[in-house]
């Protein structure tokens, strides 16, 4: 299971990296692929992109991070249908996901509620 989540995980690598660096260093790669391989994230896989998600349990609403995007976006937007039926199943009732400003653009049935600001202390 771990080598072939590797492999799957080398094929997106340099995309995903790349989404993760808007993360402000919240995550290593190691850190992503330690929770891949315990189950806490999920590593979605298509022919060009790739997706990281995990659950937040807020106290009311279960919710499915969309993390980390990579690789083609037309087809991440084809695909956000499949991942919302299966986070459905899932329990979860809404779907989070941090971004540029344009990927507004590719997601209209999204809403946009704020910017995050952060500092570090």
């Amino acid at each position: 299971m771990i080598y072939e989540l590797w492999l799957e995980w080398h094929k997106y690598r340099d995309p995903l990296l790349k989404a993760m660096e808007g993360c402000h260093g919240s995550h290593t790669e190691d850190d992503v692929l330690t929770r891949l391989a315990m189950g806490e994230y999920k590593l979605w896989t298509w022919e060009n992109s790739a997706l990281v998600t995990f659950f937040v349990v807020y106290p009311r609403f279960k919710a499915i991070n969309m993390f980390l995007y990579g690789g083609d976006l037309v087809e991440l937007a084809e695909k956000q249908i499949e991942v919302e039926r299966w986070a459905a199943k899932q329990g979860v009732t809404r779907c989070v996901a941090g971004g540029r400003e344009g990927w507004g653009k590719m997601f209209p049935d999204y809403s946009k509620h704020a910017v995050m600001y952060y500092k570090d202390i």
